[in-house]
């Protein structure tokens, strides 16, 4: 018996292998940051399930129930007892874009801002 048929040594490299997919991409981060234990995975459905809840309502008032089009606020006035969103109307009327609203406060004032006189950041 020879000793060298005991053992048995590569000569050349063993190929990559890449990570697998439950560990790499964005499968990865959420399993290693928002599901890496119980604790964890609760946190991350209350949080979705809250931010659900905020998000739903406010999409709903500021894009779907919204008036977008009218001369004056009568026009975002519920009609029959329904009620509207948001009256971009009325903001548009009122708030053209050309003004900011610091603009409109300065410019009924009468002041106006310089760097020197700003005691914290402008």
């Amino acid at each position: 018996m020879a000793n060298s048929n005991m053992f048995q040594f590569r000569t050349e490299e063993a190929p990559t292998l890449s990570a697998p997919v439950s560990t790499r991409g964005i499968i990865g981060w959420m399993r290693q940051n928002l599901f890496s234990s119980v604790g964890n995975t609760i946190l991350t459905i209350i949080g979705i399930l809250l931010a659900y809840s905020i998000f739903a309502p406010l999409i709903q008032f500021a894009l779907i129930d919204a008036v977008w089009t009218g001369q004056n606020r009568e026009a975002c006035l519920p009609q029959e007892g329904g009620h509207s969103g948001a009256c971009w109307a009325y903001v548009k009327a009122y708030f053209p874009p050309s003004l900011s609203m610091v603009g409109i406060r300065l410019r009924k004032s009468g002041a106006s801002i310089s760097s020197t006189s700003c005691s914290r950041r402008c």
